[in-house]
């Protein structure tokens, strides 16, 4: 009974990389995979700092990058039209 489930999660796995052809495609989508997973992380970390500065901005830190954003906001509206 072990075996077949083995054999069962081997033909799975072929079955996914059947569609793919060749082991540079393999090694390509790889590739991929590893930038977006370091992209996601260098993300993360960016997102993490951004919170943890306005967290400690002062109010007036804030009410200016409010306003800065509120007058980005308002030349992206202006210009996607």
């Amino acid at each position: 009974m072990g075996l077949e489930v083995l054999s069962e999660i081997a033909s799975a796995f072929a079955n996914i990389f059947n569609g793919i052809g060749s082991t540079a495609k393999i090694l390509a989508w790889t590739g991929v995979i590893i930038l977006l997973i370091i992209a996601l992380g260098y993300i993360a970390l960016g997102l993490f700092k951004a919170f943890r500065a306005i967290a400690y901005m002062k109010v007036k830190q804030f009410i200016m990058m409010m306003a800065v954003l509120g007058i980005l906001f308002i030349v992206i509206a202006a210009v996607i039209p």
